[in-house]
Formats: C-alpha cells, sequence, structure tokens
C-alpha cells in the first residue's frame, strides 16, 4: 500500500453483510494490554460508546475536506483519525444528526474556511450544533450502516418517522425509500443505502437539509460548491451512472471499473447491457473474477439541479405541515 492506487474499490452491493474492509495495522501489545491502555470516559473504556470519528488530515484542496463516520461500539482506531465521544445527557436522534451534520457540504466549507491543515478540538468547537433532525438522522445512518456490526446502533437510533420520509426527487433509477426500512429497527443488508447514485443523492440532501437548519439559502449553498469545490465539480461533470444506479465511468479513481476508452466504446449505448468481468482480491488474498452487468442507457447528474429540485421538494413538504 504505496500509493492510493493500491487500494481495492469496494462495491458495497456485492459485500456481504459480515464484511469488514481489510487492514494492515495490527496490535503491537497483546489484547489484555491493548485494553488496559484504551481510554475512559464516566469509568468506561470509550470502545464502549458510539463515537464520531474524524480523519485528521483536512485536505484542503481535494473532494471533500471534512471526512466524518459514525463508529459503531468496539471499534478502536489509530493516530490518524479524532474521535468525538458524546455524553450521557445526548440523545441518539441529536448525535446522529450532528454525524449527519458533519458529512454535509456546509459544514465541510466552513472547515475549508479556516485554512487549517489539521482537524482538532478547537476547530471542532467552532461548528454549530443544529439540534435533533430526523431528515439528516436518516440519511447519516443510510448512508452508514454498511454490515451487521452497525446493527445495534440501527436500532438505538431507530425512529418510526424514517420509514414516513422519502427522497427529495423524482429521479427513477433511485432504490425506494420505503425498502430500506422494510424490516424497521432490525438491520438487514437491505437496509442501508449501496448504489453510487442513492449515496450520491443522500449526500445532495444532507447538504440542502443542513443549509436550511442553519437559515442559509439555496443561493448560499450553490455559491459554497460553486467557489470551494472545484474537484467535486470536475468529478460531477464527468462521471456517469447506469438505469441501476450504478457507476459506469468517473473521471474520480477508483470509483468505477471501466478505462476511458471503454467507456468511450459503450457511452452511446441507446439499450441493452455492457458485462465487465473484473479480478479482485477485495475479499481474500486470492484473486477471484466477477461479473457486472452496466444497464443502457447511461447518464450523468447535475448537483446544482438535484440542490434545486431538492430544496423545492423540501419546501413543499414545510409547507405542507
Amino acid at each position: 500500500c504505496r500509493l492510493n492506487s493500491d487500494f481495492d474499490n469496494v462495491d458495497l452491493t456485492s459485500v456481504e453483510e459480515s464484511y469488514r474492509p481489510r487492514t494492515n495495522y495490527v496490535r503491537n501489545v497483546d489484547e489484555t494490554e491493548y485494553e488496559r491502555r484504551l481510554g475512559e470516559y464516566d469509568g468506561d473504556k470509550i470502545t464502549k460508546f458510539y463515537r464520531l470519528l474524524c480523519r485528521h488530515m483536512l485536505a484542503i484542496t481535494g473532494e471533500r475536506s471534512l471526512i466524518a463516520i459514525f463508529s459503531p461500539r468496539g471499534y478502536a482506531h489509530i493516530h490518524g483519525v479524532i474521535e468525538f465521544l458524546f455524553n450521557h445527557t445526548v440523545d441518539m436522534s441529536e448525535l446522529t444528526s450532528t454525524f449527519g451534520a458533519w458529512m454535509s457540504l456546509p459544514f465541510d466549507w466552513f472547515i475549508r474556511s479556516t485554512g487549517k491543515a489539521n482537524f482538532h478540538n478547537e476547530t471542532a468547537k467552532l461548528l454549530p450544533a443544529i439540534g435533533k433532525n430526523l431528515l439528516v438522522s436518516s440519511r447519516a445512518l443510510l448512508l452508514n450502516c454498511l454490515n451487521q456490526d452497525y446493527a445495534e446502533l440501527w436500532s438505538d437510533a431507530w425512529d418510526d418517522a424514517y420509514g414516513n420520509d422519502g427522497w427529495l426527487s423524482s429521479d427513477p433509477c433511485l432504490t425506494k425509500w420505503a425498502d430500506h426500512f422494510a424490516t424497521g429497527k432490525e438491520w438487514s443488508w437491505a437496509t442501508p443505502l449501496r448504489t453510487q447514485l442513492d449515496r450520491r443523492q443522500a449526500l445532495v440532501e444532507l447538504d440542502v437539509i443542513v443549509t436550511k437548519a442553519l437559515g442559509l439559502s439555496l443561493d448560499d449553498l450553490l455559491l459554497m460548491y460553486r467557489v470551494s469545490f472545484p474537484t467535486l465539480r470536475k468529478y460531477d461533470a464527468d462521471t456517469y451512472y447506469d438505469q441501476n444506479g450504478r457507476c459506469v465511468f468517473s473521471a474520480k479513481s477508483g470509483e468505477s471499473y471501466l478505462s476511458r476508452k471503454e467507456w468511450e466504446s459503450i457511452k452511446d449505448m441507446p439499450s441493452g447491457e455492457f458485462k465487465k468481468t473484473i479480478t479482485e482480491t477485495v475479499f481474500s488474498d486470492t484473486p477471484t473474477e466477477r461479473t457486472i452487468v452496466y444497464k443502457a442507457p447511461f447518464f450523468k447528474k447535475c448537483r446544482e439541479d438535484d440542490y434545486k429540485e431538492a430544496w423545492e421538494m423540501l419546501e413543499k413538504r414545510d409547507a405542507v405541515k
């Protein structure tokens, strides 16, 4: 793992519910000593709590800068990650809302505006709290709860209102919202968002919902995107999807399996399927073959148009309330 190209692309639609990505990091002490060295909060080891984890390094000129995930209980991390633990007075809805807000573009924009190269406590303290927001919580959980390690978190954070929500989009290639909540508070493989189109849309909607929650306008969001995220805009302009929500081609490395030459040869297909057989070592050290099917016609998305549609649909919902 010397270059970013040494890492495998993990297809979330092909992994099993027990899948965990492999790592080169191992403990350099035995398990007993490792447990002894773990930090504590309120008399318990920190790994017994849900935590918000962020990458220390801030890629100010990259696609995104503030990179956050929600950790299930039991996980630890390396020094390149900073963690935030919430005290007992914060309920799960507020906790997951905070996490979702930290995934949004407005929060990322604020971090970029500081010009800092690393994310530390003093910067985190400057971020506003949006309070309990179920629209943010549901999307944050759908994006994050990717394997069965998150089953407990999904259950603890469950709210019946999640299933009554829906996409802020009319795109027919998105999966059905209700399907992700079919098993209720019991997590299943079908619970999280797995297609690249679904996951992109959820992030778009988080941007819109959080922008409104902060009292900002659609024009504010569009300006942040246009001025401060040139790399994200570049990728948006050269990323294409199929009818099943799979990314067919992207200028972003590791996002798709087709070379630009292959993409150029099929991009104008009016209908039908294109099959690509790949060899990967995602699931074991033994290379295995897998065939991916892309369904034409292919299309790309415009983030600004998606922001506008989501904003309009959200305002209509608010007006009904």
